[in-house]
């Protein structure tokens, strides 16, 4: 939850070190502006899409690796 302090601060201070910012809500809100990217809908739902879409993206770039496409 990004209204408990001080593990609010997290993405606030993440961000100020570099990093990107992906945040994952109900109702798509950015309240504080510090995302860089907002994933609308259940977490349930969505980070099992997104490590299935990791793994693809691995397996072909494993292939590739394995064929000598990439050098």
């Amino acid at each position: 939850s990004l209204t408990i302090y001080p593990a609010a601060f997290l993405p606030q201070l993440a961000k100020n070190s570099g990093a990107k910012i992906i945040l994952n809500n109900l109702d798509g809100e950015n309240r504080d502006g510090v995302a860089d990217i907002v994933l609308q809908g259940h977490a349930s739902s969505i980070i099992p899409k997104i490590i299935e879409r990791i793994i693809s993206i691995l397996k072909i770039f494993v292939t590739n690796l394995s064929t000598g496409m990439l050098r």
